[in-house]
């Protein structure tokens, strides 16, 4: 599944956060909405960080596996050991990205755009295997990385958002 993605990612052009960013408009008019009353600056700093959320979680997804190709074939504990730490990094940077979405808020930014954030993610990835993969193998890879990143945004989303009310409340 990793390769998949990986492949996938190799196959990117510059332009793929922006293309998941259109794709979100399109899908959601609520969003449309809410990229049309930002400023270009602000735009460029949504697509960025979208671009940067992607190229971190691939760069976590393929690192591991180069770091430790001396030690093939991996032994099951290492292995796992292996999993667990790219879960972790991959958690971490999906947690930060949720964090970051805050401050979009004052914009019109909702916990609700994650979803079309997810599918118009997901979707363009999947396009960008071109058929080198079985189609269900690559959606299901797609989906997997994609439901395990997005439910760790949303922690992250949500945690921030409770810290922010805390601190307005005392």
């Amino acid at each position: 599944m990793q390769s998949i993605i990986v492949s996938c990612m190799e196959n990117a052009r510059g332009d793929i956060a922006s293309r998941i960013v259109q794709r979100m408009a399109h899908k959601r008019d609520d969003f449309s909405q809410f990229v049309g009353n930002l400023n270009h600056d602000q735009m460029a700093d949504l697509v960025s960080s979208v671009k940067q959320l992607l190229s971190d979680v691939v760069k976590n997804i393929s690192y591991p596996e180069k770091a430790c190709d001396f030690l093939i074939p991996l032994t099951a504990p290492i292995a796992q050991s292996v999993s667990r730490f790219r879960d972790f990094q991959i958690r971490e940077i999906s947690i930060q990205f949720g964090i970051d979405q805050v401050p979009r808020r004052g914009w019109g930014f909702k916990a609700d755009f994650f979803a079309v954030m997810a599918n118009a993610l997901a979707t363009e990835c999947v396009f960008l295997d071109g058929a080198a993969h079985q189609p269900t193998e690559t959606i299901e890879a797609w989906a997997e990385l994609v439901e395990f990143m997005f439910s760790s945004v949303r922690d992250g989303y949500y945690q921030q958002v409770r810290t922010l009310l805390c601190l307005n409340l005392h």
